[in-house]
């Protein structure tokens, strides 16, 4: 099995799960920098790498989900 194998409703229901981690990174993310944390401090990078990461994976997740004919790639 491989991510061609995934049906359409799959990929969104591990998208809506992604998602809230997307969502939690983010607050995270920001209150860690309303806290006035050192952009150097290597939690906080590993904050915003951790981030990085889930976001793209629901990138993929959103597009896989999508209806072929209508989502150019």
């Amino acid at each position: 099995m491989d991510s061609t194998s995934l049906t359409r409703e799959q990929a969104q229901v591990i998208g809506e799960v992604i998602g809230r981690q997307l969502r939690y990174l983010g607050k995270l993310q920001r209150r860690m920098e309303k806290m006035h944390w050192p952009p150097t401090d290597p939690l906080y990078l590993d904050v915003c790498a951790a981030f990085n990461k889930i976001h793209k994976l629901n990138v993929a997740l959103h597009y896989l989900s999508c209806d072929p004919s209508a989502v150019g790639r």
